[in-house]
């Protein structure tokens, strides 16, 4: 089980991808599916190195499985949103 997880969405899924999103991996290795990384989540993984990247299926089967708790987004994370919400 990881502990620390930045939840993202799969590429498969383009319907929201926020202005200068990279493309990543989900770190579980039987899934491995690309997903975007939002600027913020970029920070976050720089800040806090024991973070690991799931995408949206992963951790929501890993929370029913296990456990956990979903964090709120933090303002930059909201900002991000907010501003994809006003040109859309």
């Amino acid at each position: 089980m990881f502990k620390n997880v930045l939840i993202c969405s799969p590429v498969s899924h383009p319907d929201y991808v926020v202005p200068g999103s990279t493309m990543d991996m989900c770190s579980n290795p039987t899934c491995r599916k690309p997903v975007w990384v939002a600027p913020s989540g970029q920070q976050i993984l720089r800040d806090q190195p024991e973070v690991v990247i799931l995408c949206n299926d992963c951790a929501f089967a890993q929370i029913a499985e296990k456990g956990g708790e979903i964090q709120g987004q933090n303002p930059e994370q909201q900002r991000e949103i907010k501003e994809y919400r006003r040109r859309n």
